[in-house]
């Protein structure tokens, strides 16, 4: 079983246009994922879920909300939070 973490950042390969979900909440086998730009709360089985976390690596670009551009220089990890 995949293991989830609060905060962590996972999106659903299945609702991909809910953008990224932060777990919210963990418990026995059902992860909560609120999806802020969305606004939506979707809960999953943790076993059986179409979740992938959502991890950049160093070079690899995004955009912001406001559009602005950034390239990933360092990548850390604390409490299993990239």
């Amino acid at each position: 079983m995949r293991e989830f973490f609060l905060g962590q950042r996972w999106y659903s390969e299945g609702e991909p246009d809910l953008g990224l979900g932060i777990v919210s909440q963990v418990k026995d086998k059902q992860v909560t994922l609120q999806y802020p730009l969305a606004g939506e709360v979707r809960i999953y089985n943790a076993r059986s879920s179409p979740l992938k976390r959502f991890q950049l690596a160093i070079g690899d670009e995004l955009v912001t909300i406001t559009d602005e551009k950034l390239k990933i220089s360092q990548v850390e990890i604390h409490n299993q939070i990239i």
